[in-house]
């Protein structure tokens, strides 16, 4: 097994050597078994639990999941993959795509509650982390500038896990990764022979740098959802999922998570939230898990941020940026920037707030849907 596992290496450097992004292809060999498996080189450094790795007992393929090499030819493996072409933030976390919907089914039928998962970004100065790795449950209503609980309930609550950070998200926000959400401070999303969409990044395809598209369909304006490019550049796995980015975006539309009546020109504001426990099905998603989690999946008051605690309730608002102020206070905001998040950099992470194999986020390569090995972060478990 070790002999073939080498053979695979090799083949991966030589295929490096040509291209800076594998192709299922060129690159037939996907990872299995533990650390030391895929790691060890010409040392003892992989025993006793790969040595130095952070996260030596991250996970390795399954049959829901292929997990590969860091495809970047210049790049450190593992969790120093080369965030610029190396490795992306995974399309399979936006919301509504077919992975989170049959993810959620799973919770649902677990727990008898129907809600809807998604990934993003909660700011918080209050934990060590800024959040990250942290799930929040999220009520949420069409903004009324005139009275904050006046506008429509979206159909679902959201569980939503905080993996990404910002200057640009610091408020009391939820920036919730949907389809052509805005790319915000950075852009992998397209532009560049490396960027994980095909084509120029131009606001008459892609809209708005904070927000993206602010029409559903053509036939009410553009940018819209119909101008996009439906698939990656690497198209397979998104096609194999039955996803495409023109859908996501719409169905963002079709939920009220992005603003009502088909124009994404309103965010809508979040009335109630709380942290909790964050869901198995969605850590399997991931691949990150705090180990001061709540220990249950409703809001309560203990864990309300502050101000949504009972005592402050009445200082509650509206979604500020929907309603004329250029902060985004109480808001669930948008973005999609395809960029391996936060939580996917370990001098982001506490080592004792993550539980053991699930220390660090999973990005994907380019095709948004292949995961990249996270166990270590060179050759030889010494970093």
């Amino acid at each position: 097994m070790m002999a073939d596992l080498s053979l695979a290496l090799l083949l991966l450097i030589s295929i490096n050597h040509i291209s800076s992004n594998i192709t299922r292809e060129a690159f037939t060999r996907i990872v299995t078994g533990d650390c030391s498996d895929v790691y060890a080189q010409d040392s003892d450094n992989c025993a006793d639990g790969c040595g130095r790795c952070f996260n030596g007992e991250g996970r390795s393929s399954t049959p829901d999941f292929d997990v590969v090499m860091c495809p970047s030819a210049n790049s450190s493996p593992g969790y120093y993959c080369d965030p610029e072409g190396g490795v992306f933030a995974c399309m399979d976390w936006t919301f509504g795509s077919n992975k989170l919907k049959e993810q959620e089914q799973k919770f649902n039928s677990r727990t008898g509650q129907n809600v809807w998962f998604g990934v993003g970004t909660f700011g918080t100065s209050a934990d060590a982390m800024q959040g990250l790795g942290a799930c929040y449950r999220l009520v949420v209503r069409e903004t009324a500038c005139y009275d904050r609980m006046a506008g429509r309930e979206l159909e679902r609550e959201i569980i939503a896990q905080s993996i990404n950070t910002g200057h640009d998200v610091s408020n009391i926000q939820f920036d919730l990764q949907i389809g052509n959400g805005g790319t915000g401070a950075f852009n992998n999303c397209a532009g560049d022979d490396w960027s994980m969409f095909p084509g120029a990044f131009d606001e008459s395809i892609w809209g708005a740098q904070y927000g993206g598209c602010d029409y559903r369909d053509s036939s009410q304006g553009s940018p819209s959802c119909d101008d996009l490019p439906p698939l990656p550049q690497e198209p397979g796995m998104m096609s194999k999922d039955g996803d495409n980015l023109v859908d996501l975006c719409k169905w963002s539309f079709d939920m009220g998570v992005r603003g009502a009546g088909g124009t994404g020109g309103s965010n809508p504001t979040i009335v109630d939230m709380a942290r909790v426990e964050c869901p198995a099905e969605l850590v399997e998603m991931t691949q990150i898990k705090r180990t001061d989690d709540p220990n249950t999946f409703d809001i309560e008051e203990a864990n309300r941020p502050e101000e949504y605690q009972e005592a402050n309730v009445g200082s509650l608002e509206p979604c500020h940026c929907s309603c004329g102020s250029m902060d985004c206070k109480y808001c669930l905001t948008r973005m999609m920037d395809c960029r391996k998040p936060s939580a996917g950099f370990i001098d982001n992470i506490h080592e004792d707030l993550v539980e053991t194999g699930l220390k660090v986020i999973q990005p994907c390569t380019r095709d948004g849907y292949t995961r990249v090995d996270v166990k270590c972060g060179c050759t030889d478990c010494y970093c």
